[in-house]
């Protein structure tokens, strides 16, 4: 049996990717967690997806991931600073698309849970699981109307939401664009910024406690201001900010070790 190795939001930088794996001596055998956000922003979102693809990774989706699954299903336009042109264009493109429709919004495995942007505190486990089921198995049926109604911020809290379409848009974006949280648990998807620099009357998602179930540690990424780190001793942060030139991070969640590579030049769309 081979480690688990979680990696942090890759976004395309694919030969900072392939230095981590490196470092760490990777093998076959060893069980590679994607936290998110596998493409865009990097030059090299393709072969990233292509990698994850062939070496069945567990990956979760990220906010860029179901950006290139909206653009794909002509239910957004692509961005000034996405890098997804050739991802779109790939012969092998709808490989690619049926492999990411398939990948969950969070992974559940013994007692460590991973989701792209964290656990949205008012989820028991057993509910979040359900309603990010539900809401994979609606993207699935039809994407593309999936995709045209995905995109708002609104219900900001679960008890807010009235349609079905209205609690899955709020699954996805509890568990792939949330960082901080008003008081009464209302997502504040505005704020991207340091967490000192939040908003009065916020604090991050992971200052309000969950719902006990016994799960030892949880995985995330997304908050690349954050840095890479333990927020909490049950919880580790991932993003390091690859993209922005600030390194691609990893951690073996069974014996704790850390591993950390610089980015690589060629990774950074100029």
């Amino acid at each position: 049996m081979g480690r688990r190795l979680a990696i942090g939001d890759v976004q395309g930088c694919w030969h900072s990717l392939q230095h981590l794996l490196d470092v760490m001596n990777c093998s076959a055998d060893d069980q590679l967690w994607l936290a998110g956000d596998l493409c865009n922003r990097g030059t090299g979102s393709l072969e990233v997806l292509r990698f994850c693809r062939q070496r069945q990774v567990t990956a979760v989706l990220g906010n860029h991931d179901l950006h290139l699954l909206a653009c794909y299903f002509n239910a957004a336009d692509s961005h000034r600073k996405d890098t997804l042109a050739a991802v779109l264009a790939a012969p092998d493109i709808r490989d690619i698309v049926d492999w990411l429709l398939a990948q969950p919004l969070v992974v559940v495995e013994g007692d460590c849970w991973m989701a792209h942007a964290g656990r949205w505190p008012g989820f028991s486990m057993p509910e979040w699981q359900r309603l990010a089921g539900d809401t994979q198995r609606a993207w699935q049926a039809d994407p593309e109307a999936f995709f045209r109604q995905m995109y708002g911020n609104h219900p900001a809290h679960l008890d807010d939401a009235r349609s079905d379409a209205e609690r899955w848009r709020f699954c996805v974006n509890a568990s792939t664009r949330m960082r901080v949280l008003d008081a009464d648990l209302r997502l504040n998807l505005a704020f991207k910024g340091e967490l000192a620099e939040r908003p009065a009357g916020s604090n991050a998602w992971f200052d309000y406690p969950c719902p006990e179930d016994g799960i030892r540690l949880g995985v995330f990424g997304h908050w690349a201001a954050l840095g890479a780190g333990r927020p909490r001793p049950d919880l580790v942060a991932l993003d390091s900010g690859c993209v922005w030139g600030s390194g691609l991070t990893a951690l073996d969640l069974d014996s704790a070790e850390w591993h950390h590579v610089a980015t690589d030049p060629r990774d950074l769309n100029d």
